[in-house]
């Protein structure tokens, strides 16, 4: 048998060829662009924003209607970048009622496309498509954002992931093997934040001793209230934490890295796009640049994450240099389905360095703690239980004093109802909420902005 710490360098070929992928030639070429000086790798970005642009502009029936009625001319953008600013905003509710019509007509019919789901944090879950080529630009970009934290092929990592009810397909458990076998990739389920469920967590840690932890922020920072109380001899046990999933807070960071001895990286990401920015921390050379402009070693300093810039174009509402505001981002890689300026539902700012382009202060996707029947769950892992079988659009609990915990559910077609009543009582009890069903826009908002929670209190 070979060595976990081996096993990619073997395996991962071998799944690449299997599967007819081409992952590992994308690291090069994605790497080989970063590596360029920043003014060079500007230009070569904005001339990629142009193809993509002018390709969805004769290829895409979604486009070809939109740029038609605005008479938009895609290579003026090469002249001016502000030309983009002509083109409207794309909102989920857009993307919803264009459907395949933001995918090449003949993708569907001769590439293996993959169609995912968003998970309903921003917005409506809905789905989106992905070219061969796009899946691969996307592995491509999570292994690198690896490289930058100095995980290598042969450390291992640790994934943790919410415990789903039912039975996995045996097609589905053959290629989840392949993948955690490709990647060194360990993964733990983790249903509820119960003392039981977090001790088995920190028994794996502690067990396979990864190079790497990736989960939801809120799920290690109770790991680590419970470690603190429990083991003393608890740093140590790996290097670094991947938040993904939820906005990573300042105390949930400081909470982590000084229980767990490591160092607490932030991604930004989601369905639509795969990973758009991540934290470096081996940042590339210095480049000169003005004296506003922020170094790389200043950049890893204050945790911003840096654009994978090559790959998708980022921008803020007002665009304003340093101004927080909505996330639009357009793909630079997914010819057969390109979105182009698309609302993502989060807010940031973005920053211009010397070497590259950064995020900073993502704002978005704050999920909650509930308590049902003395067992506290993280609504992350309601809405991963919720969104496995694209049955829900959304959900929102709502607490009121004295009265029963309600949930309330929103759904693709009001004929899943029966399903969806037992998929809950399987994972959180029979009568354990009051369920409601209805649409997003009986949800609450709270807030001077509106914004949405997954727990209100009435």
């Amino acid at each position: 048998m070979l060595l976990p710490q081996i096993r990619s360098r073997v395996v991962f070929p071998i799944a690449e060829k299997l599967s007819a992928r081409d992952v590992r030639s994308r690291v090069r070429a994605i790497n080989g662009e970063l590596a360029m000086p920043w003014v060079e790798r500007q230009r070569r970005n904005r001339m990629r924003l142009a193809e993509v642009i002018q390709w969805a502009k004769h290829e895409i029936p979604f486009y070809r209607d939109l740029f038609a009625q605005l008479k938009f001319d895609p290579p003026k953008l090469v002249d001016d970048i502000r030309y983009l600013n002509n083109i409207p905003v794309l909102t989920k509710a857009d993307l919803l009622e264009a459907g395949d019509r933001v995918v090449h007509p003949d993708a569907l019919a001769y590439l293996s496309m993959q169609t995912s789901r968003t998970n309903g944090s921003t917005g409506a879950s809905l789905p989106v498509y992905f070219s061969p080529a796009a899946k691969d630009e996307s592995a491509a970009v999570t292994r690198i954002s690896q490289q930058w934290l100095g995980f290598g092929d042969d450390d291992l990592q640790l994934h943790i992931s919410s415990e789903l009810p039912g039975e996995v397909p045996r097609e589905a458990l053959r290629e989840e093997w392949w993948r955690r076998a490709a990647t060194n990739r360990i993964s733990v389920e983790c249903a509820s934040w119960s003392d039981e469920n977090l001790d088995a967590v920190w028994q794996a840690i502690q067990r396979h001793a990864p190079f790497l932890v990736q989960g939801h922020p809120s799920t290690l920072f109770h790991l680590a209230g419970f470690v603190k109380e429990r083991y003393p001899s608890s740093r140590g046990k790996f290097k670094v934490f991947v938040s993904t999933g939820e906005r990573l807070g300042d105390t949930q960071r400081e909470m982590i890295e000084e229980v767990f001895g490591c160092r607490v990286a932030n991604r930004y990401g989601n369905a639509e796009f795969g990973i758009v920015a991540h934290e470096r921390f081996l940042p590339p050379p210095d480049e000169t640049g003005t004296e506003s402009d922020i170094t790389p070693a200043e950049a890893t300093a204050r945790h911003y994450l840096q654009i994978f810039d090559p790959c998708v174009w980022v921008e803020t509402l007002p665009a304003s240099p340093g101004v927080s505001g909505p996330l639009v981002v357009t793909s630079l890689v997914n010819y057969a389905a390109p979105l182009i300026r698309y609302a993502t539902g989060d807010e940031s700012r973005v920053i211009k360095g010397r070497a590259g382009v950064y995020l900073e202060g993502i704002e978005g996707r704050v999920h909650d703690v509930v308590v049902i029947r003395s067992i506290r769950y993280s609504t992350s892992f309601v809405q991963d239980v919720l969104s496995r079988g694209t049955l829900v659009t959304d959900f929102q609990f709502v607490r009121g004093p004295g009265e029963a915990l309600e949930l309330r559910v929103a759904l693709h077609n009001p004929r899943d109802e029966a399903a969806v009543r037992s998929q809950v009582a399987q994972v959180l009890g029979e009568g354990a909420v009051k369920l409601v069903f209805g649409s997003r826009s009986q949800f609450i908002r709270v807030g001077r902005q509106q914004k949405f929670r997954y727990v209100v209190d009435v």
